[in-house]
């Protein structure tokens, strides 16, 4: 019985094992010549376990040895590992050669029996201007789905435990693409004002820790659709019912369905996962992040501009300004979130009666 324990991170660094091994053949003479080896991995099959090199900058290779060390890696960036000759691979148990795997909803050699479909669409007008917690995702989720239903000013957001911003934290807006967080990579899409469409969140997961998702209001909710696939069964830690968190906001639906038609129907009811483990460090994106603005106003509607019409049916528009969230007072609109003004459509208005 071969197990390998939880992967760890690697120091930075670290030297690569089958480099180690082919530059200890750099003080052997190979046909009269010395050189310096490094590892040749284009190979398939059981010549994966074997230590091939090449001479830097020549274009042959040699296998050195038929096995390399027990433990190096079959391929670089792959999970299997070389046990005496043979490529294994570890089962999601932590054993050598187990085959077990993951199912559809995390359980380590499922078969998706215990799978249940957790879904919703949010469509509240929503709460104040900022960051409003909409839904706590537990640990062990997967195929996670979140989507604004249609194009808005508002921005979507995630945190992981203790608050840890991991996308559009801070008052500031990440650009889309990928964010590693919480064991998963979560994908970020923001399609353009044209598309008509909302931005969305989606990760296969399953999730390592639980997840919490905000939006960021500046304007009414449009609807949020989200769906996450939670597993019944969980070893070793209590089961609950998942709920939303919806301190503004309550769901228009909130169903706990049969899985997709693929999965056999559950017997019980979801569970979560309550565990307290500790997020890493995240690095700044690569791209910069567009600033919100200040929270230190907010828009209030003051009254209306005049009417148009000096008798009889007019128009007119509501008036906003920037008021300061601790005195009252009026600020200048830089104070308020850029963008969150609110909209100010064309109003009826009715003057005195006209004159015959």
């Amino acid at each position: 019985l071969l197990c390998i324990p939880p992967p760890q991170p690697c120091p930075p660094e670290q030297p690569d094992p089958r480099a180690q091994q082919c530059a200890a053949f750099d003080s052997q003479e190979f046909m009269g010549q010395l050189y310096q080896w490094e590892p040749f991995t284009e190979v398939q099959g059981s010549q994966r376990c074997e230590l091939n090199c090449r001479p830097r900058g020549f274009r042959f290779y040699v296998r050195h040895t038929e096995k390399v060390q027990d433990g190096t890696l079959c391929q670089p960036g792959g999970l299997d590992i070389c046990v005496a000759g043979r490529c294994l691979s570890p089962g999601c148990d932590g054993i050598l050669g187990s085959g077990r795997r993951p199912d559809g909803c995390g359980v380590c050699g499922g078969d998706d029996s215990t799978c249940h479909l957790v879904s919703g669409n949010l469509t509240d007008r929503g709460g104040p201007l900022g960051y409003q917690k909409i839904l706590s995702i537990p640990a062990g989720a997967t195929q996670l789905q979140i989507a604004q239903l249609r194009s808005s000013s508002n921005y979507l957001a995630l945190r992981g435990p203790g608050g840890q911003s991991i996308i559009n934290g801070n008052w500031a807006v990440d650009p889309p693409g990928s964010y590693t967080a919480s064991g998963t990579v979560f994908l970020y899409n923001r399609p353009s004002r044209e598309e008509g469409k909302g931005e969305s969140l989606s990760a296969k997961g399953p999730t390592t820790q639980p997840v919490d998702v905000y939006v960021i209001f500046q304007e009414e909710n449009p609807g949020i659709f989200y769906q996450y696939i939670i597993s019944s069964v969980l070893p070793d830690l209590g089961s609950t019912t998942p709920e939303p968190h919806f301190p503004q906001l309550q769901p228009e639906i909130l169903r706990v369905e049969p899985p997709p038609a693929s999965m056999p129907r559950p017997a019980r009811t979801p569970g979560t996962l309550q565990r307290q483990v500790r997020i890493p460090q995240m690095h700044a994106p690569p791209h910069p992040r567009t600033p919100l603005g200040s929270p230190a106003g907010y828009w209030k509607q003051v009254g209306h501009s005049e009417c148009s019409a000096s008798c009889g049916k007019g128009v007119w528009r509501p008036i906003f300004l920037c008021i300061s969230r601790e005195s009252g007072e009026e600020l200048d609109e830089h104070s308020c979130a850029m963008g969150a003004r609110p909209p100010a459509p064309l109003e009826p208005c009715h003057g005195p009666p006209c004159p015959p």
